[in-house]
């Protein structure tokens, strides 16, 4: 899925392991790679380890579980895009300036 983040274009790659749930990747504009897909875990920022590289959003990246059961997303449980609220589970982008008001 493209999306843009803080005016930047990424392309997220989703993938599905039956065994171990979502993993979710990050590409920027020109499709390298800013991380390889890894395990989408709730409430965790996907972001974090990434903040040392400056072509990687500045943000915070969020799955969030909107029914609060803290349940891992299933293969039908994701929201179909980023501005979509029709899944279970959403994810969520905090700016760099929502990430640090929250961490203030």
């Amino acid at each position: 899925e493209k999306v843009t983040l803080e005016g930047k274009e990424y392309t997220f790659v989703f993938e599905w392991n039956q065994r171990h749930g979502w993993y979710l990747g990050m590409r920027d504009a020109e499709g390298t790679t800013l991380f390889d897909p890894r395990k989408l875990v709730l409430s965790w920022d996907l972001l974090r380890a990434h903040r040392w590289n400056p072509d990687a959003p500045q943000g915070s990246l969020f799955a969030f579980d909107r029914s609060l059961s803290d349940v891992k997303p299933g293969f039908l449980d994701l929201a179909t895009s980023l501005a979509a609220d029709d899944g279970r589970v959403q994810i969520i982008y905090l700016t760099e300036a929502e990430r640090l008001a929250f961490s203030a």
